[in-house]
């Protein structure tokens, strides 16, 4: 045990010395919800996410990247003709490689906090209701392109809160970030 506590500290020093710079900064944009069991009859469906990241930029072409978002995902039945809505609040821890200078890819994992839920009707005779959302582990993919200041992207995100029996979060998100600091 005390071999690995060693290992990742002095990897950690090593990478830290490395550092050149921290960059933080706004992203947003759409994701496209859907599920990891297809019953042909819940359709995944539009929904937004805004947040703050920071960036550790080493020489040697890596990057650390650690954010804080509002996530919020919903999909449509087309039987029970209902919405439903899931919000979270994502930590997601990103390792990053650039490929180019204004191009990177990289992988991560997030831990999602389940914040409220809804089911909206959409039959006036029936009243939407309050549903409870999981929270949980997830993790991450993403290509972005970096120019200056701005940054877009592309990101698949896997699980991070079960929705219902057996079905977990996936989605697809198109951001754009711009850097303040």
């Amino acid at each position: 045990m005390k071999k690995y506590i060693f290992i990742v500290t002095s990897f950690l020093i090593v990478t830290l010395s490395n550092a050149q710079e921290i960059k933080g900064g706004v992203r947003g944009g759409l994701n496209y919800s859907f599920f990891t069991e297809d019953t042909k009859k819940d359709n995944g469906s539009l929904g937004f996410e805004i947040g703050y990241f920071e960036r550790l930029e080493f020489d040697n072409n890596y990057v650390l990247q650690a954010e804080v978002n509002y996530t919020a995902n919903s999909y449509k039945n087309s039987d029970t003709k209902t919405v439903s809505t899931y919000n979270y609040l994502e930590i997601p821890f990103l390792v990053k490689r650039k490929i180019t200078p204004e191009f990177e890819v990289g992988a991560g994992i997030k831990y999602a906090f389940g914040l409220d839920g809804k089911v909206k009707y959409d039959n006036d005779d029936i009243e939407d209701e309050d549903i409870d959302v999981n929270g949980g582990f997830g993790y991450l993919v993403e290509g972005a392109y970096v120019k200056d200041k701005l940054m877009f992207g592309l990101r698949l995100s896997f699980k991070g809160g079960e929705v219902l029996n057996g079905y977990y979060r996936r989605s697809a998100n198109v951001f754009v970030a711009y850097t303040i600091f």
